[in-house]
């Protein structure tokens, strides 16, 4: 006992046309369920790499502060009004600086270079087998700078020493003309300890 002819021809229309749909429907579901992998992979890949262009920025500081190191330990100690070359206080935090005698003037000299210089368009990195263009456009483009630079506390040590402590901050950014986001800005902090001794 089967399905009558007429029947069972009547049916093969609706099961091919069945059979397309849910092939269609899981083409589809799988090619845009890769293209939005391929999207949020690419903005991770930016997102990093505005993270390192941020940790060079941080790199050049710290290279800043150990080739001139008391030019630093300065210009930190007359931003919060304090004498850089002694300590009159008797206590080992040095609270009671001179607002009045407080300038960031040095602080920002020694800020005003601490950038990378903007790329051209045309410069390319030369890589085996090719040449790849850094994909900069109009004001968006590789790059850090050192957006802060502060010194918020200040003590003496046992030994004589005074010390510092620098906060640094570093804004890096990414730019990839596939990705949906124009700029990618990633922000890294760091502290350091500047140290003089007073004699």
């Amino acid at each position: 006992m089967g399905w009558p002819a007429r029947l069972r021809q009547g049916m093969a229309v609706p099961l091919v046309l069945l059979f397309c749909l849910v092939t269609f429907t899981f083409l589809f579901s799988m090619v845009s369920s890769r293209n939005r992998m391929r999207k949020q992979t690419l903005s991770t890949h930016t997102q990093k790499k505005a993270y390192y262009m941020a940790q060079g920025g941080i790199q050049q500081a710290l290279l800043k502060l150990r080739l001139l190191h008391r030019k630093a330990y300065d210009a930190g100690a007359i931003s919060r009004g304090v004498c850089p070359f002694l300590n009159p206080y008797e206590n080992n935090v040095v609270s009671n600086a001179n607002p009045d005698r407080a300038t960031r003037k040095a602080l920002d000299i020694f800020l005003s270079d601490l950038k990378s210089t903007s790329t051209s368009p045309d410069l390319s990195l030369r890589l085996t087998g090719g040449t790849y263009p850094i994909p900069n456009s109009g004001t968006t483009q590789w790059k850090y700078e050192v957006t802060e630079f502060n010194v918020d506390t200040y003590y003496m040590r046992s030994d004589g020493s005074v010390k510092e402590v620098a906060h640094i901050k570093a804004m890096g950014y990414a730019f990839d003309p596939r990705d949906l986001v124009p700029e990618r800005r990633e922000l890294v902090e760091k502290s350091v300890e500047l140290t003089r001794k007073i004699k």
